[in-house]
């Protein structure tokens, strides 16, 4: 928090702190009572509301969670409201979400869209987004979040930030199988002795393996920089080089995204273990 007096003068402290050290141990059984604690509990926070509210339903753990622990706390039935695709049926859930509303005896509504939608809607989204977001899920949720408002519903909860914390997504795994595998005994080793490893690896590897994110994690251990600092990068340094100019680069002089958020004051989320 900063705190900016009359006179100008400016205090800059910590008023919490998401990992309290040192944390109690608790066994599995406890952690899951705690969770599922916390979970109603914020549930039931967000259900304080003086407009009508619902959840956004695809039937996965997330929203199906959300479901059942709402329907706990209420006596009307859950607003429950599900995207569909008619024209890519391997992307639907449908099934899914129509067995959770059934199952909890939700309020159901349901939106089907496919190839025609996505590109009436294309210079819309353009229009709407506030930054260049490549998602495509953007298209289906603006449907879904359309049919919510339609129909009086102002409010929704929905999944998202659980895969973040829980690591749900596979790439979560695999950084961490990377990490103990290999990374954590590979960092021992000087970084002279690193940085020349990765010289000669990194050409190999882009040539024989023809993967990105293995090239440049490559390197990254060259660089004495973390495994994992972000799951939404779409220009790392490897990349970059291919697609600036020589004289763009000259510029910057080696500097890399990596290191400005390094550098950004009290950030420990890239500082290598």
């Amino acid at each position: 928090m900063l705190v900016v007096n009359r006179g100008g003068d400016t205090q800059l402290k910590q008023y919490w702190d998401a990992l309290p050290s040192p944390a109690p141990e608790l066994s599995e059984a406890e952690h899951q009572k705690n969770i599922l604690k916390l979970l109603r509990e914020s549930i039931r926070k967000r259900m304080m509301a003086d407009v009508p509210f619902g959840v956004f339903l695809s039937g996965g753990v997330d929203s199906s969670a959300n479901v059942a622990l709402m329907s706990e706390l209420m006596t009307q039935p859950v607003r429950t409201f599900t995207v569909g695709f008619d024209d890519c049926e391997e992307l639907n859930e449908l099934e899914s979400a129509r067995a959770i509303s059934k199952r909890f005896g939700t309020d159901h509504h349901e939106v089907m869209i496919g190839r025609q939608e996505m590109q009436k809607f294309l210079p819309e989204l353009v229009f709407h987004q506030d930054e260049p977001i490549a998602d495509p899920v953007c298209i289906p949720l603006y449907y879904v979040s359309k049919l919510a408002r339609d129909t009086g519903t102002i409010v929704v909860q929905v999944g998202e930030g659980s895969d973040e914390i829980f690591a749900g997504y596979d790439w979560f795994r695999s950084y961490l199988q990377i990490e103990d595998r290999f990374w954590r005994h590979a960092e021992r080793a000087p970084l002279i002795a690193r940085r020349a490893a990765a010289a000669v690896a990194q050409p190999l590897v882009q040539k024989v393996l023809k993967k990105r994110m293995a090239s440049e994690l490559v390197r990254r251990l060259g660089s004495n920089e973390s495994l994992f600092w972000g799951g939404a990068i779409v220009f790392d340094e490897t990349m970059k080089k291919r697609v600036l100019t020589n004289e763009m680069r000259a510029r910057f002089n080696g500097l890399s995204t990596y290191d400005i958020v390094a550098a950004v004051p009290g950030d420990d989320c890239c500082r290598s273990s």
